[in-house]
């Protein structure tokens, strides 16, 4: 018996967009450059609680560049002509992981970096549920946290490869006993009204939610970049019916667009909608009488090769409109990440507030190409905040905003502490300020799954011990939103089931519905009562916010890369809450069940 190695599921994904005309001439490139010695031998191996490894001789290339594991699924690839095929039994009783903690560990290994192999595993039906694509390296591995038992596709991909084999092996290391158990926590007598559907027609992947100084709740999500459509709706009574915001019961906007969407508004009412335009630009539009009708400039950013954009809205010292701006952050590809500002609109003649956006910062990027979360202003100390991922910890870019001032801002990164699993993953963490002006950060680990909070009162110069909030049953979590309310109090949401395991490999609904209906999920909520001097005296309330499940099965966690990997994508990347005048949290959630899984 071997102990599981102490390190998270690796997450590395190359990243290149094709046409299908430049797919196949590639397929006919490649197929025409290949000299190949052997298929991987054995082509078939078992790992088992009594035989836990397993190895395997990989084909030899002689030269040979697939670039994506697309092109080569088994049953077109005969021979192994483009990729390489080992088929891994994972051969453990059902009920195995209830009574052990582990996994499987996969492992290619080839002698000179200047060759490239990428390893991708699939399960048995055909989805992708890891990848290591890291290049530079002779090696590549995936750790497969409590696999389902089954066969698996090692697909090993030669992305450029010239006169090179490689060896791979798959090891499962396991520990009697199941994983330590989470805590319990007590609800505190928070109860959530039956959810409302914002919109029984239109369906939107990604949902944000604002409320405005009025009480109207906002709405916006996107319907995909294919359509050009992506809605906003509004609520003004209280949540219980939602309209949507357009003039023809469409999009707010005239297109294009379809892509992430932000929306905020400011302390004049006024409502500010950004969309992003299929990666390449950003139309920002602004709104001065309740979203009735929009104004529009369809490049509001001096940038292209734009992606996840959000605002932040800072209201001034006064009451009036001239002090107001709007932030607008976007990760530009590959620079990293912009911050851009425009004043706040002065009324419906002003043709640039809100509208036309320039650079806020002293350099071209405050950050590289590290995935950050909604960025958010914090008004009692003036500090605009993105909350970006990085391996091990989140990263709190920092920049201080005087009054007034609109550009030329410097920014400072700042390191939150390390998570206890050490893979801070799930795409996107996220950052909250109390009104205080006290800062927190989210996130989930990777290797562990579990939600996290830390909490600087000093702007990020100094934190806290880390917080883990989830507990039971909510054992395997994705997504967490934080939202701050009074001094040392904040609330959390996340999508959480009590089954352990890696989300992207859990039975994806749309193969296998059955296998699929054992992994439910829920919208959970905890209302966090932060003590700084002590964290793990800090208390928790957390409650189921879903009145049932709100999906089965697999969540795809690749972005983009879903679709590639024929990942379960449904759910998008992130849902969100906040709360409004009265302190009351309002959550948007997407809902699967409503057409898809129920």
């Amino acid at each position: 018996m071997s102990s599981p190695r102490s390190r998270g599921p690796s997450r590395r994904r190359r990243l290149g967009v094709l046409s299908l005309s430049t797919l196949a001439a590639v397929a006919l490139v490649m197929s025409t450059m290949t000299g190949l010695a052997a298929a991987a031998d054995p082509s078939s191996g078992v790992v088992s609680e009594s035989s836990p490894n397993t190895s395997w001789q990989g084909a030899s290339y002689l030269a040979q560049s697939t670039p994506v594991p697309e092109l080569c699924p088994p049953d077109t690839d005969i021979g192994n002509v483009q990729c390489d095929h080992f088929f891994l039994t994972i051969d453990v009783a059902a009920d195995f992981w209830d009574r052990h903690s582990g996994g499987v560990t996969i492992r290619i290994e080839w002698p000179d970096s200047g060759n490239d192999f990428d390893l991708y595993v699939y399960n048995s039906d055909g989805f992708q549920v890891d990848s290591s694509a890291a290049g530079g390296t002779t090696s590549e591995e995936v750790f497969l946290e409590l696999p389902v038992p089954g066969v698996y596709e090692v697909r090993v991909v030669p992305f450029l490869v010239i006169n090179s084999a490689y060896t791979g092996s798959a090891v499962l290391s396991f520990t009697p006993g199941p994983p330590v158990p989470n805590p319990t926590h007590g609800t505190g007598g928070i109860v959530f009204a039956p959810s409302t559907i914002v919109d029984a027609q239109r369906t939107e992947g990604e949902p944000i939610v604002h409320v405005d100084q009025a009480g109207n709740i906002w709405e916006s999500g996107p319907w995909g970049t294919s359509t050009t459509q992506s809605f906003v709706h509004k609520s003004t009574d209280a949540g219980n019916s939602f309209h949507v915001v357009s003039p023809i019961d469409a999009r707010p906007d005239p297109p294009p667009g379809g892509g992430d969407t932000d929306v905020v508004t400011d302390d004049q009412g006024f409502a500010y909608f950004v969309d992003l335009e299929a990666l390449a630009e950003l139309g920002t539009a602004v709104s001065n009488d309740g979203g009735n009708t929009w104004r529009k400039n369809t490049a509001g950013v001096p940038s292209t090769a734009v992606d996840r954009q959000w605002f932040a809205m800072d209201n001034g010292l006064t009451s009036g409109a001239d002090d107001n701006t709007v932030f607008l952050t976007v990760h530009q590809v590959p620079l990293g990440m912009e911050v851009f500002s425009s004043p706040g609109s002065t009324g419906i003649g002003d043709p640039t507030g809100g509208l036309v956006f320039v650079n806020a910062a002293d350099a071209v990027t405050v950050g590289d190409g590290a995935t950050c979360g909604q960025t958010k202003f914090d008004p009692v100390l003036r500090n605009l905040y993105l909350p970006c991922v990085r391996d091990d910890h989140v990263e709190v870019i920092r920049g201080h905003v005087p009054a007034g001032v609109r550009t030329g801002i410097s920014f400072k990164a700042l390191a939150a502490p390390t998570s206890p699993g050490g893979v801070v993953g799930d795409l996107f963490a996220n950052a909250a300020v109390d009104r205080a002006g006290n800062l927190y950060v989210a996130w989930v680990d990777a290797s562990n799954h579990n939600v996290y909070v830390s909490g600087s009162k000093d702007g990020g110069d100094t934190w806290s011990k880390v917080l883990q909030v989830n507990g039971h049953p909510s054992n395997t979590n994705v997504w967490p939103w934080i939202v701050g309310g009074a001094s040392g109090i904040v609330d959390v949401v996340w999508y959480g089931t009590e089954v352990r395991g890696d989300p992207d490999a859990f039975p994806s609904w749309f193969a296998n519905r059955p296998a699929a209906a054992g992994f439910p999920w829920y919208a959970y909520f905890a209302q966090v009562r932060f003590d700084f001097k002590s964290p793990p005296r800090s208390t928790i309330y957390q409650v189921r916010a879903s009145e049932h499940p709100m999906h089965f099965g697999q969540i795809c966690q690749g972005g983009i890369g879903c679709t590639l990997s024929n990942g379960d994508r449904s759910m998008a990347d992130f849902f969100a809450v906040t709360v409004d005048a009265a302190g009351a949290a309002i959550i948007v959630y997407d809902d699967t069940t409503n057409q898809h899984h129920g």
